[in-house]
């Protein structure tokens, strides 16, 4: 292994998560030189009702303070996104100078069905409890939040839609990563995500076993396996055996 000059990744956890879904995969990167940038999304890691008031351009601003901050120190830069820390890694890349950007589980259409509705029951129903994904075996506050807020529901449903007009902005390398029978965000997801960028370097790969979180459990080692020889293959300075 060997790094002449600096390479940066700025990872982005996902809608009512935290760092703690990223920080398997950001050790890996750190233990081969890589710097990397992991910040908590405004709102999150409190108490689900902080998320009232903050819009999505508030966590697309946040993470442009990160891109930002690892440009000082790094001579490339990548973006690795989960959930919707892929649909901001999408959005910002169209605006940020980066080697690549890798969507992992990233959602950029959900259920139609559920926009309109979200501003009629806002003044009535605050909050609901998520559905728990039986692919994780452990609750930990880590984790993120175990319910939604509506008003947060009303920003992530805008994020989605200001993303999915813009993706044939995104013209860099891409790596899209997407389990089968992902019950948060469906699969359909990464094939639309594929389809609709303007990037000549694509791939996308569906990985067998349902999960969500894929960067934790039995796709975690193909997931990190995947991202590094993305990295490899798009970098100019960094290099691992």
């Amino acid at each position: 292994m060997s790094i002449t000059k600096t390479t940066g990744c700025v990872l982005i956890h996902g809608f009512t998560g935290t760092p703690w879904a990223l920080e398997n995969l950001s050790e890996r990167l750190t233990e081969l030189g890589i710097k990397t940038e992991i910040s908590l999304l405004p709102g999150h890691g409190t108490h689900p009702k902080d998320l009232d008031g903050i819009s999505w351009m508030d966590w697309v601003d946040s993470v442009r303070e990160d891109i930002r901050s690892l440009k000082t120190s790094c001579d490339e830069l990548f973006l690795i996104g989960l959930s919707m820390g892929g649909t901001i890694a999408l959005l910002l890349a169209q605006e940020s100078e980066c080697q690549g950007i890798v969507c992992l589980s990233t959602p950029v259409k959900m259920k139609q069905w559920l926009r309109p509705i979200l501003p009629l029951i806002r003044p009535f129903i605050k909050e609901w409890k998520k559905k728990r994904d039986p692919a994780v075996n452990v609750q930990t506050k880590e984790m993120g939040y175990d319910r939604y807020t509506t008003s947060s529901l009303v920003e992530f449903l805008r994020i989605l839609k200001v993303c999915r007009k813009q993706l044939h902005r995104v013209k860099c390398p891409i790596l899209i990563m997407h389990a089968k029978d992902d019950r948060t965000v469906p699969t359909y997801n990464a094939e639309i995500i594929h389809n609709k960028v303007n990037s000549s370097d694509k791939e996308m790969l569906v990985l067998a076993h349902p999960a969500h979180m894929i960067t934790q459990g039995k796709n975690q080692p193909l997931v990190e396996q995947k991202i590094l020889e993305f990295i490899r293959a798009h970098s100019v300075h960094f290099n691992y055996e």
